[in-house]
């Protein structure tokens, strides 16, 4: 279970937060190839955050799964950086994307984990 957060310092209005929260669903989805069923994406606008101590627009991703299938890390990087730019208008040098392979022995849901 992919387990996605976007926080930015940018105001998104209802329709802007449904489109990328759509939009993050359909692409991590793909690339790590999990059922969109599976996703969690937490999006966090309006967030108190500077970056090099400026204001301007900016962007944390963090992508959370148990396992990256090869090359997905580099994928994803490239792609969700040019959608974030494209949605947001944000500039490539403002967005910072992370990336976390859990084990699965940390990992739980219904009440057991996936080790």
């Amino acid at each position: 279970m992919p387990y996605v957060v976007l926080q930015t310092n940018l105001v998104l209005d209802a329709s802007q937060q449904q489109s990328l929260l759509n939009s993050l669903t359909q692409q991590i989805a793909v690339v790590l190839e999990k059922p969109e069923a599976y996703m969690m994406v937490v999006l966090q606008p309006n967030t108190c955050m500077t970056l090099g101590n400026s204001n301007d627009p900016c962007v944390h991703l963090i992508i959370k799964s148990i396992g990256f299938v090869e090359n997905a890390i580099n994928v994803l990087s490239s792609q969700l950086t040019s959608v974030l730019s494209t949605e947001l208008n944000i500039a490539d040098d403002r967005i910072f994307i992370e990336f976390c392979d859990v084990p699965p022995e940390k990992w739980a849901w219904q009440g057991k984990t996936f080790a």
